[in-house]
């Protein structure tokens, strides 16, 4: 769902084999898997459908392979969204995907531009599976740059890592689930703060 060429150079800085495909047998084979993209949910709903992407990506979760979800991919890993009708994700994480909504009209939609994270409740439950204690000190109060117009309200806390406030409407911004780590925001543009979680993912693989 574009935003291709960005995180592949991004990711290409600290992997040497990087490839893009649409492939499920050649994703099957990779050691991880990156669900990146920018656009609609139903759209992208029905791409990871097309030559059964989907059912793949689920597979990949549950046998432990690792898997990372760039905003519209941290979205469809959620249960639904009600952008242009309602549309069934993958429900790999608990959470439905809604359009900001702000009685203030001066209050721009999409959010787009740089904002601040700060942990979230998962962080303080003391089952936070340690894989992903690395994430803290690289989240927390840390500005990234993020454009969208629909976002996860309600995620499960026990899965919410980090969450951003913009203008008075707190959401999920970094969701993770045994080997998945999902996040709204894009970390290939969100410079040196984004580029080093990218850095650490990839060099645990």
């Amino acid at each position: 769902m574009g935003n291709i060429h960005s995180i592949l150079k991004a990711l290409r800085l600290y992997s040497p084999q990087v490839s893009f495909s649409g492939d499920p047998d050649f994703l099957s084979r990779c050691d991880a898997l990156v669900l990146p993209g920018d656009g609609a949910f139903g759209a992208a709903r029905q791409g990871l459908r097309t030559n059964g992407l989907d059912q793949m990506l689920l597979s990949a979760q549950t046998t432990g392979k690792a898997v990372l979800g760039i905003c519209i991919g941290f979205q469809v890993l959620f249960q639904d969204s009600n952008e242009d009708g309602l549309h069934q994700g993958l429900a790999y994480l608990e959470g439905s995907v809604r359009r900001f909504t702000f009685d203030d009209p001066a209050v721009r939609v999409p959010h787009m531009g740089w904002n601040q994270l700060s942990l979230g409740p998962a962080v303080d439950r003391n089952g936070l599976e340690s894989r992903w204690r690395w994430l803290e000190p690289l989240l927390a109060n840390q500005y990234m740059y993020f454009i969208h117009s629909f976002r996860v309200a309600d995620g499960n806390p026990q899965q919410t890592l980090a969450v951003c406030n913009y203008a008075g409407d707190t959401f999920s911004a970094v969701a993770v689930r045994e080997n998945t780590l999902a996040l709204q925001f894009h970390p290939e543009k969100s410079a040196r703060a984004g580029l080093a979680i990218l850095e650490r993912w990839a060099g645990q693989l």
